[in-house]
């Protein structure tokens, strides 16, 4: 609706288009911004774009699954324009602090008021370090690579003090218990949690479960131009039972299409002997074939997509292409 607004109101003066947006937003349109730092479909299909950096291109405080926060200090400039999202988002709202202080909404404007960031620091002691004091970039810097482990709890001879291991001295405090045991809590089967998966399910063959593959990094945004990755996955694929394939007449390889009443996507057949009838596994996200198309918009009362209770049909759509004959369909399952 919104692309279509736009196209209408090409030639005319910016308040036209800006009406013309506007207008489509508020009949139900969905007006689309892509920060990102690689162009993607994403993006393709975004009315904006703002054009971000990466890690080195910016100072980037981060933290890994061990819990492992380090500062990754910027040695070479992005392009163009490029710049971190955190001046990004600040840019946004100090410009929508003063368009709505030149409007007379004073507490409107008041809502965006504070993010007077000129460099990723400010973000930081802003954020960050208001709740962690001891923790500056400095004191990061001089942790290397190593950095230091949260939660950080003091700071002594030039070294921030962090927690190797939550919890060691069997106190558990978080659920807030006077005993501090630990709380384990049984989980029962809550239903679909969303609309039309109950149908979906009665009407089509295949559970379509999803996820990542260890090849790819996310949506392929850098893989994209990887010959290593992309000649290795040149569609993304759909592990099958050999058993189910044979009764589709697909052989490895072969392009099929995945589809149901919320749409269609294709990807390439591997067939795969430990998966189970009737269920089947295709990676996410991946730039031709997005797994996306045929999940129904349903959310439960956290607001959380239902990713993964997703059924469809399968139907094959052509034989292996050939950049697909020349790879490999072992298992890429580990075998001792």
């Amino acid at each position: 609706m919104v692309k279509d607004a736009i196209d209408a109101a090409a030639g005319g003066s910016r308040e036209d288009m800006i009406n013309a947006i506007v207008d489509a937003v508020n009949a139900g349109g969905l007006f689309v911004v892509d920060v990102d730092v690689i162009h993607t479909k994403i993006g393709q299909n975004a009315h904006v774009i703002l054009p971000a950096v990466e890690s080195n291109e910016m100072n980037l405080t981060s933290m890994n699954g061990e819990r492992r926060l380090r500062l990754s200090e910027k040695y070479m400039d992005g392009p163009g324009v490029a710049m971190p999202d955190c001046l990004i988002a600040a840019g946004m709202a100090q410009n929508m602090e003063r368009v709505l202080r030149a409007m007379g909404d004073d507490a409107y404007a008041d809502k965006f008021m504070g993010y007077d960031w000129e460099t990723e620091e400010d973000a930081f002691m802003d954020g960050y370090n208001s709740g962690n004091p001891e923790v500056t970039y400095d004191r990061l810097r001089a942790m290397g690579n190593n950095g230091v482990q949260e939660p950080v709890v003091g700071y002594e001879n030039g070294q921030l003090i962090g927690t190797e291991r939550l919890y060691a001295d069997g106190q558990f405090t978080r659920h807030g218990r006077d005993d501090k045991k630990a709380l384990f809590c049984a989980s029962g089967w809550r239903g679909w949690q969303a609309e039309g998966k109950a149908d979906e399910q009665a009407t089509h063959r295949f559970w379509v479960n999803n996820g990542r593959a260890n090849i790819f990094w996310q949506n392929l945004f850098l893989d994209q131009a990887n010959d290593f990755v992309m000649d290795r996955y040149p569609y993304p694929f759909v592990e099958m039972n050999p058993d189910d394939m044979a009764d589709l007449g697909v052989s490895a390889g072969d392009l099929v299409e995945l589809y149901n009443g919320n749409g269609a996507t294709q990807a390439m057949a591997y067939p795969t002997p430990t998966a189970k009838r009737s269920q089947v596994f295709m990676v996410f996200a991946h730039p031709n074939g997005a797994q996306g198309n045929i999940i129904n918009p349903g959310v439960n009362e956290l607001v959380l997509p239902d990713y993964k209770h997703c059924w469809a049909d399968i139907r094959k759509i052509s034989d292996a292409p050939a950049s697909v004959k020349g790879i490999s369909m072992k298992s890429k399952e580990y075998t001792a």
